[in-house]
C-alpha cells in the first residue's frame, strides 16, 4: 500500500517554483527499493499515483553544418542537422505494444492469448517479472520524499494475459519516452555548370544540371518514428521522412 500527505513546496501544476518550465512529468510503477516493479493480484503492474520527473522536453542543443565546395565547373554542397538530448514519447512503440504487436513481443507468447476456457475467455497464463507486496506500507509526502516504509515483498506469480501485460506495461508511456537526439544528412547536392562556350549556339545565358539527394542518413536510436517532427511530449504516429533523388535543370535566358 502506498500513502501520501500534503505536499509543503509551491507547485504550479508539476513544476516546483524556480524549476523550468518545459519538466517532462508522467506516472510510473509502484517500485520496490531495488527498483523492480510491484504487481498487483490480477497479475498487472501497479500504478504509482504520484508523478515522476522523466527529463526535459526541451533538447539540450540543436547544431547544424552546411557547406559547399567547387571544382571547376562543379559544385557540391550538402546539409547536415540535428539535435541533442530532451524527452519524447514514442507513440508507434506505445501502439504496438498495446496491440501486442511491437517485434519484441515473441509469437509464442501472443499465440497462447488464442487458448480461451468454456466461457470463452482468454486463459492468464503470463507473469510479469517483479514483486507483490505481503504486508506492510509505503508513506509518502506531496513531493515523492519517502516518510517510512514497511512493505515486505515476495515474487510475483499471479498470472494475466500477455495481451493485458503487454498493454498495461510496455504500453505505458512511462515505457516509451526516450531520447530525442538524431543526425540527418538532409540535402546532398552535385551541380555541372555547363561552359558559356558550349552556350554561344543557344538561348541560354547560363545552365547547370544538379543530382539531389534528401534525406539521405537519418542517425537515432529510434528509426520508426521521426524525431524531426516531434510535438511536445508525443510525436503522433509520424513515420521517417524517405529518401529521395532527383535530377534539377536551371536554364537562364
Amino acid at each position: 500500500m502506498v500513502t501520501r500527505t500534503s505536499g509543503s513546496q509551491q507547485k504550479l501544476g508539476n513544476i516546483k517554483v524556480g524549476e523550468r518550465a518545459d519538466a517532462y512529468y508522467t506516472t510510473d510503477f509502484q517500485r520496490s527499493p531495488d527498483g523492480k516493479i510491484v504487481y498487483g493480484a490480477n497479475g498487472l503492474p501497479i500504478r504509482d499515483p504520484l508523478p515522476k520527473r522523466v527529463g526535459f522536453f526541451t533538447p539540450d542543443w540543436f547544431g547544424g553544418l552546411t557547406n559547399t565546395f567547387s571544382y571547376g565547373n562543379f559544385r557540391f554542397s550538402f546539409l547536415l542537422d540535428g539535435r541533442y538530448g530532451g524527452k519524447t514519447l514514442n507513440y508507434v512503440n506505445k501502439k504496438l505494444w498495446e496491440g501486442g504487436r511491437h517485434p519484441d513481443a515473441g509469437p509464442a507468447a501472443r499465440e497462447k492469448d488464442a487458448l480461451r476456457d468454456a466461457n470463452n475467455k482468454p486463459i492468464p497464463h503470463w507473469v510479469g517479472e517483479g514483486v507483490v507486496i505481503t504486508k506492510g506500507e509505503l508513506k509518502r509526502d506531496g513531493d515523492g520524499n519517502v516518510i517510512s516504509d514497511t512493505r515486505e515483498f515476495a515474487p510475483n506469480t499471479n498470472k494475466t494475459t500477455f495481451q493485458d501485460w503487454a498493454y498495461n506495461l510496455m504500453g505505458a508511456d512511462i515505457s516509451n519516452i526516450i531520447d530525442q537526439t538524431f543526425l540527418k544528412l538532409r540535402d546532398v547536392t552535385l551541380t555541372y555548370n555547363i561552359p558559356a562556350k558550349q552556350l554561344a549556339r543557344t538561348p541560354f545565358k547560363t545552365a547547370n544540371v544538379s543530382l539531389v539527394g534528401r534525406n539521405l542518413l537519418y542517425l537515432t536510436k529510434h528509426k520508426n518514428i521521426d524525431l524531426d517532427q516531434f510535438i511536445e511530449g508525443n510525436n503522433g504516429l509520424q513515420t521517417p521522412s524517405v529518401k529521395s533523388y532527383g535530377i534539377n535543370v536551371n536554364l537562364v535566358f
